[in-house]
């Protein structure tokens, strides 16, 4: 079988949700396939199908590539693309620098930092966060502008959609960064329900910060939405994938009876369309929500939840 006829398979198998086995075919053709277009396929394909925990660096390394690629044959709705996944998954990158960096500063029985060794360490991570949500905001700037500015309706609602998984993750380090105190910490981290909105803002969140959550909050919300109104629009199925993604980060908020309103938007357009990995995706979270994030997995320490 040829190269072209294996990279259409496992791009078939993206389509119905086979992430794992898509990957390894994908992962077998990355070697092989030099042209430029069907690599610019493999690498959207990847993109779809890799785990973006366990292989964050390579994908980082698909998306600069596919950037170059499109860049030499002036395909910059592709250019665009690629540097709006690049940021979102930069910010992958930096959520487990900050995990670092808060066991650092947070370590059992210590007050201050154990070692100068960690307490150079926890300056390091602080520089690179920084210099990861400073280049992540430059690529978002770059690629939304590209999008307006080439009128490809398609790529800026893809781009506003990987902003606003970026935002969402960005305002959860923020809101865990303001929650002052071991014990609040400790009492938030360990019991489920101090985590709803109601005791959250009441218990937890300082007042002086809630204005700028509240401006974080709103800017992924609306870039969601606004999202699956351009896909509507086009009627393109991937305005299931926007709601399906905004339910999922509401549910992370504990704001369930509202994931649930966007998850029944997603499952009307996966119904629509047919859409088996949407479907799949659905279900997972649907489920997600029933357990009330009891079952979230320990991203951190290496567990992940399939095909979500």
């Amino acid at each position: 079988m040829s190269v072209k006829s294996r990279l259409q398979k496992a791009k078939e198998l993206v389509n119905i949700g086979e992430y794992k086995i898509a990957s390894k075919e994908l992962l077998s053709l990355d070697s092989k396939i030099k042209d430029t277009n069907l690599r610019l396929e493999l690498i959207d394909a990847c993109l779809a199908a890799l785990d973006h925990v366990n292989e964050n660096k390579k994908l980082i390394s698909l998306c600069k590539e596919g950037e170059k690629l499109s860049s030499s044959i002036q395909r910059q709705d592709l250019t665009a693309f690629f540097m709006g996944r690049r940021a979102d998954l930069i910010t992958m990158q930096s959520t487990f620098l900050w995990h670092e960096k808060k066991n650092l500063k947070l370590m059992p029985e210590w007050i201050e930092f154990a070692t100068i060794r960690e307490q150079e360490r926890y300056k390091k991570l602080s520089e690179k966060i920084k210099k990861n949500e400073d280049e992540v905001d430059n690529l978002f700037e770059k690629s939304i502008k590209i999008a307006t500015d080439i009128n490809k309706p398609e790529i800026l609602a893809r781009i506003l959609m990987s902003r606003a998984s970026v935002m969402s993750t960005r305002y959860l380090s923020e809101k865990n960064k303001n929650i002052n105190g071991r014990l609040k910490q400790k009492l938030w981290l360990n019991l489920n329900f101090l985590r709803y909105p109601f005791f959250e803002n009441i218990l937890f969140i300082p007042w002086s910060k809630k204005s700028k959550l509240k401006n974080i909050y709103n800017s992924y919300f609306n870039d969601f939405i606004k999202s699956a109104e351009i896909f509507e629009k086009l009627k393109d199925p991937m305005s299931g994938y926007a709601y399906c993604n905004l339910a999922n980060n509401l549910t992370t908020t504990y704001k369930f009876k509202l994931a649930n309103k966007y998850l029944k938007k997603a499952d009307h357009i996966a119904e629509r369309y047919s859409d088996q990995a949407l479907k799949k995706r659905i279900v997972i979270l649907k489920q997600k929500i029933k357990e009330k994030n009891r079952d979230i997995p320990d991203y951190t320490n290496g567990e992940s939840r399939d095909n979500l």
